[in-house]
């Protein structure tokens, strides 16, 4: 594995001592150093990208991504923000910026950010996955459970709904239903072990213990 990261660190470095399509390939080096772990080399490889290609959200999402890493949270909140005004509908790019700030203590912050980027860019169901979450931390039990059933109504495949969407019916004591969404979660991947332990653990509150 070692050696497949090191070949392609030198095919990256050969292209660009060519000049082909710096900012793709600086991207690609900055993503191979991070998985390596090497940050401060990627963290540099994201900072070329963005001059080769000063438009690109994504880009810059890399980079905030590595300085948050690096312990530089608050530069990260500032280059998350421009990677947004740049590409406000990248799912990705908002659940990252948005662990960010509730990791710094600005929760509030966040839950304004997912906000606005719902309304730009409605139908991203894994932000409004991330929403639930929020909602359900701030008591507002309803809405979460509004808001995942509306995801699963529109995207019957989303794992990450039926899982949260079971997890909010069994911290409000209604069994049944999260036992349905376990079950579901493990019909669409059956090697999700969280899955499979929730669905025990809802089934033996319900006394089914043969079943659990």
């Amino acid at each position: 594995e070692q050696g497949k990261f090191e070949q392609a660190l030198s095919d990256y470095e050969n292209c660009l001592t060519r000049h082909l399509d710096q900012g793709t390939i600086w991207n690609k080096l900055g993503r191979t150093y991070k998985e390596i772990g090497e940050l401060s080399d990627a963290k540099k490889c994201f900072q070329k990208a963005v001059e080769h290609e000063p438009n690109c959200g994504i880009t810059r999402a890399n980079l905030a991504a590595v300085m948050s890493e690096l312990g530089e949270e608050y530069d990260a909140i500032e280059v998350y923000e421009q990677a947004l005004q740049r590409e406000p509908a990248s799912p990705e790019t908002i659940n990252s910026f948005a662990d960010l700030l509730e990791r710094v203590g600005l929760a509030e912050k966040a839950y304004r950010a997912i906000n606005y980027s719902l309304r730009l860019a409605p139908h991203m169901s894994a932000v409004r996955v991330r929403l639930s979450t929020m909602l359900f931390k701030r008591g507002q039990v309803a809405a979460a459970i509004q808001n995942l059933q509306e995801v699963v109504e529109t995207d019957v495949n989303n794992v990450p709904a039926w899982m949260n969407l079971g997890n909010i019916f069994e911290a409000t004591g209604k069994l049944g239903e999260a036992v349905k969404c376990y079950e579901k979660v493990i019909l669409l991947d059956r090697d999700s072990a969280k899955a499979r332990n929730n669905l025990a653990v809802a089934l033996q509150k319900l006394g089914h213990f043969d079943m659990a």
